[in-house]
C-alpha cells in the first residue's frame, strides 16, 4: 500500500522508490519474540509461570508479530528531483520528507545482518544534531533520516549522490 502519491507534486519526478526487504525489516522483531519464547517457555518448564501467562505471553508475541507484518506494508522510501521521502504508518500515512537542498551528507552502512540478508542502509545527514538525554548523560548525533534494509544499496547510493551533485551544480 505504497501511497507516495498523496504527497508527490506536479514538478517531482520519481527517481527511485523501494521498501526494506521483507525479512531483513522482520528480523529484530522475530528474533525478540524467540527471546520472549525461550524465557516463558523457560519459566513455563520449571513451573515458575502459570499455565495462563504462557498463554498471554505467546499471545502478546503473535500480536506484536502482526502487527510488524502490517507495518511493513506501508513502509516505503522514494528519491525525486526534488526531495527524498520517507512513508510509514498503520492506521494513517505518515510522511516526512528532507529537500534535496537541506541534505548535508549521505552515508551507505552495510553491517554482518545486512551483508547476510543483501541489504544495507543509507543515511541521510540535514544540519543540525538530535539530542537524547539520559541518565548517563546527553548523547549527541547528527540530525537526518535512514532509507534502511534495502537491496542494492551501493546503487541507491550513487543514484541520490549522482541526483544531489546535479542539483547542487544547478
Amino acid at each position: 500500500m505504497f501511497e507516495i502519491g498523496k504527497v508527490i507534486t506536479n514538478n517531482e519526478k520519481i527517481i527511485w522508490q523501494g521498501k526494506p526487504k521483507f525479512i531483513r525489516y522482520l528480523f529484530g522483531v522475530l528474533i525478540f519474540a524467540l527471546i520472549i519464547f525461550i524465557m516463558i517457555f523457560i519459566g513455563f518448564i520449571s513451573n515458575s509461570i502459570k499455565p495462563i501467562y504462557f498463554i498471554i505471553g505467546i499471545i502478546v508475541i503473535l500480536i506484536l508479530t502482526f502487527l510488524r507484518i502490517l507495518a511493513y506494508n506501508y513502509v516505503g522510501f522514494v528519491i525525486t528531483n526534488i526531495r527524498v521521502i520517507f512513508q510509514s504508518g498503520i492506521i494513517g500515512r505518515d510522511y516526512q520528507s528532507i529537500d534535496l537542498d537541506k541534505i548535508q551528507d549521505i552515508n551507505v552502512n552495510v553491517g554482518l545482518l545486512d551483508t547476510i540478508f543483501k541489504t544495507g542502509s543509507i543515511f541521510v545527514k540535514t544540519a543540525g544534531v538530535n539530542v537524547v538525554s539520559g541518565k548517563n548523560g546527553s548523547t549527541v548525533t547528527a540530525a537526518g533520516s535512514l532509507i534502511y534494509g534495502i537491496e542494492n544499496p551501493y546503487d541507491i547510493f550513487k543514484i541520490l549522490k549522482e541526483k544531489l551533485d546535479k542539483f547542487r551544480k544547478s
